[in-house]
């Protein structure tokens, strides 16, 4: 996992106002952890969907695509997230 990358890019973020932090409304869900596939150098944030107000989304999808980064909302038991993760991650 390049936690560097995660960490530059939320910088990058928050360097643009918007709030986003983790511990607050993200999380690193890096996939060592979860799928224990060394393999695997990619990473994903899970935030809340309504950490960010619509008119913050144009520049947060901006933002992650010049840092070359991709994003999509998903449906869990616990509510709606954004995920955002780095290509190299397994999303199966």
């Amino acid at each position: 996992m390049k936690y560097e990358d995660a960490i530059q890019a939320l910088q990058d973020l928050r360097d643009a106002g918007l709030p986003v932090s983790f511990g607050g409304n993200m999380f690193l869900d890096s996939p060592w952890v979860w799928n224990g596939c060394g393999n695997d150098d990619g990473w994903r944030w899970r935030m809340k969907a309504n950490a960010l107000e619509k008119d913050q989304m144009t520049l947060f999808s901006d933002i992650l695509g010049a840092r070359g980064l991709s994003w999509r909302r998903v449906e869990s038991v616990n509510g709606e997230y954004i995920t955002v993760y780095r290509a190299g991650y397994r999303r199966s």
